[in-house]
């Protein structure tokens, strides 16, 4: 499953017949080397799992995507057709699709409902939730729970 960092960072290895290193992908994206390693190794499995070559790692080497042109229209088209199984949603995503969940229904919605409908746990639920109130103050507006009919705004 990726994330959109990893989908950006396939996007990226897989256009430009090029070398990049750790430092410059993690400046890219603001994050630690650390993070585009772990990324890397998402990707690496994406790509297992679709019979195409994986991206070259080595310590202290540049990373680089060998594949063909083939592969790499085979990469165009995984793209273009992921979708919620195969994406990794990120917290302020969550949090904006519970808010459009939330504010769209015309009635209280339940922890269940929510769970399918992101497909996350109940612990991420009630995470995103604190976000999502924290948002809403700025609008006077609040998250009421109840324990027999659900979540409203």
């Amino acid at each position: 499953m990726l994330n959109s960092r990893c989908i950006k960072i396939l996007e990226l290895l897989s256009k430009v017949d090029k070398t990049y290193s750790v430092d410059y992908i993690a400046n890219k994206f603001n994050v630690s080397n650390r993070m585009i390693r772990y990324d890397i190794d998402s990707i690496n499995d994406y790509l297992r799992k679709h019979n195409i070559n994986e991206i070259e790692k080595k310590p202290n080497s540049p990373i680089k995507l060998n594949i063909t042109e083939k592969e790499k229209e085979e990469i165009e088209e995984l793209i273009k057709n992921i979708n919620i199984q195969t994406y990794i949603l990120s917290n302020s995503e969550r949090c904006g699709l519970l808010l459009y969940e939330l504010l769209s229904l015309n009635n209280e919605c339940t922890y269940s409902y929510l769970q399918d409908k992101l497909g996350v746990s109940k612990s991420t639920i009630v995470s995103d939730l604190k976000k999502a109130k924290e948002w809403l103050k700025q609008y006077n507006l609040n998250i009421v729970k109840s324990s027999n009919k659900g979540i409203l705004v």
